[in-house]
């Protein structure tokens, strides 16, 4: 899990804040599923009335959790499963949406960070750290994963006879889109009392 973390000296990152309703908003998914995976363990148990706090990681965790149990992989493997892709589809919802992270500080470090943010993945991989970049998350139906960045390039190779597929840009991007706000936000910290600030949000990356 992404948590607050300084990204180098002067920069901090910090997961942005969902309530449950706006994570069943996002995700796509009931109240009522959301407080029993909750309840059954398979995402971590918040305290109990209406003021649950979820971070985007476990926004991420729960969209994930809800997409492999529509591929038919039951909750609780799926449950299993989460950790390994967490980091990899955070890592995509940061570069697939535009204004999927927000940068405040003064004015030229801020334009100094975003450039760099939007022109390539550098900054994000070492924020986010994936362990896979592959685009496709591919199932057959059981707890079996592969992941795939071609499912062409697997299809023509006959390597794949049947399966269900999770697209992590897509999702990336649907989670940001749904967000409607940053999920997370680089802050600098090297300020002064009475320094200007100012926030610009990032651009996607995967088209």
């Amino acid at each position: 899990m992404v948590t607050s973390t300084t990204f180098d000296r002067d920069w901090v990152f910090e997961p942005a804040s969902f309530s449950a309703k706006e994570v069943t908003e996002i995700v796509g998914l009931s109240k009522q599923l959301l407080r029993l995976w909750r309840s059954r363990g398979y995402l971590p148990e918040k305290d109990k009335g209406k003021w649950s706090i979820y971070n985007a990681s476990e926004v991420v965790d729960t969209y994930l959790l809800f997409a492999l149990s529509k591929l038919g992989v039951a909750p609780s493997e799926a449950s299993r499963l989460v950790p390994e892709l967490s980091t990899d589809l955070l890592f995509f919802v940061a570069t697939s949406g535009d204004g999927a992270c927000d940068f405040v500080g003064p004015r030229n470090e801020v334009e100094i960070l975003r450039e760099a943010f939007d022109r390539d993945m550098r900054t994000a991989r070492v924020m986010i750290r994936p362990n896979d970049e592959s685009r496709y998350v591919v199932s057959d139906g059981s707890s079996n994963l592969c992941r795939h960045s071609d499912l062409g390039a697997a299809l023509e190779n006959e390597m794949l006879e049947y399966f269900f597929s999770i697209d992590l840009v897509t999702a990336g991007r649907r989670i940001v889109e749904r967000a409607k706000r940053p999920l997370l936000s680089f802050v600098y910290q090297g300020l002064c009392a009475d320094t200007p600030m100012v926030r610009r949000l990032s651009h996607g990356q995967n088209g």
